[in-house]
């Protein structure tokens, strides 16, 4: 079987993602580049990007032979224009195509549900398949009047995770009694993200255990006026490292005993799935595809609201109780083991392949 794999550019979980599952693929896979580049750099460029994309895929698609085209895109605006270009080439080439839709904005699934939803769905009823990362996105697809076989599966985080002396490095964390407790915040810095509620939550935990910290890890618009909140704040034990990736995020994992992270909105967040990866605690929200897995009270703790009050409780609860850290840590990095490899993942997207 031989695949062609569309993987954004744009630096991002899903670009990411698809070079995590073509490096574990038993089959061949084969990367297209889709979207901007670096290089284009003028308005014009970015306009022009999409239809050189369409281009070179009709020409690979014309001069290659391919059992699977794979899209990737999140449901924007932007990536499902695009995508449907793409989808419809694959088709016009009679080439099975698997939608693989990863990020999902609410705001513009309703506007497609109203207004667009008959154009949406003559487009993507086209693909042989759609795989989703949440049950519930299945099920407004399937409103939408799309009856092709859907998937529900999972994003993917890196095998090297879960390597012998990380796994020794996190037992050792778990082992130790600390003075000292870390909590990680890493996210783009956008208020969806429960930005503010996070730092809000801290400034309340802070009130009532004087060894705690935070650390914000992540770029984005509101960075600033997180900043200057921690300052009017007088939360000099906010530690702001920026974006990081590779060694400086493991070792950022590796300090913290709690992640926090409680989005509004979610695909399914792989910072989730690497701060279970890494043996941490999570506190977040039910949302997107982490309502299908997520277990209250063996993961972390599940918040009903976005109430920054409940949120520094929880952490207080899990901080004040080492047996229960342990407890959730060991339970995250055995579930992580088994549902979150990257060569997990890409055995389950084989077996879509294979029911097309």
């Amino acid at each position: 079987m031989k695949v062609l794999m569309c993987a954004p550019t744009k630096r991002g979980g899903v670009s990411d993602f698809c070079k995590l599952i073509a490096e574990k693929m038993i089959v061949d896979v084969d990367l297209f580049p889709v979207g901007s580049r670096r290089e284009d750099l003028t308005f014009l460029s970015h306009i022009t990007r999409p239809i050189v994309d369409c281009y070179k895929l009709y020409q690979r698609l014309r001069t290659n032979s391919y059992d699977v085209v794979h899209l990737n895109p999140s449901l924007d605006v932007k990536a499902i224009i695009r995508d449907c270009f793409l989808l419809l080439i694959a088709a016009k080439a009679q080439v099975r195509t698997i939608v693989f839709i990863h990020g999902w904005d609410k705001k513009f699934h309703r506007l497609l549900a109203r207004y667009f939803c008959g154009l949406f769905r003559a487009v993507y009823s086209r693909a042989s398949a759609i795989i989703l990362l949440a049950s519930e996105f299945r099920d407004a697809l399937t409103a939408m009047g799309l009856s092709q076989p859907m998937f529900v599966l999972t994003t993917a985080v890196s095998d090297d995770l879960f390597s012998y002396s990380l796994g020794k490095r996190i037992s050792r964390r778990n082992s130790c009694v600390s003075d000292s407790f870390v909590i990680l915040f890493l996210a783009r810095m956008v208020r969806e993200k429960g930005l503010y509620e996070s730092l809000e939550a801290f400034r309340l935990l802070r009130s009532r255990m004087e060894n705690v910290h935070l650390v914000m890890a992540g770029d984005g618009p509101d960075l600033h006026n997180a900043k200057e909140y921690s300052k009017s704040s007088g939360l000099s034990e906010i530690e702001f490292v920026g974006h990081i990736q590779g060694p400086a995020k493991i070792q950022t994992f590796l300090r913290a005993h709690i992640y926090l992270l409680p989005s509004y909105g979610e695909g399914m967040p792989i910072s989730v799935l690497e701060a279970m990866s890494m043996g941490l605690p999570v506190i977040t929200c039910p949302v997107g595809g982490l309502k299908d897995f997520f277990e209250h009270g063996k993961m972390g703790y599940l918040a009903r609201t976005h109430d920054s009050v409940e949120i520094s409780n929880l952490a207080e609860m899990i901080l004040r109780d080492a047996s229960l850290r342990r407890r959730m840590s060991v339970f995250n990095r055995q579930y992580a083991r088994t549902h979150f490899r990257a060569s997990h993942v890409a055995r389950r997207i084989e077996q879509v392949y294979s029911t097309l």
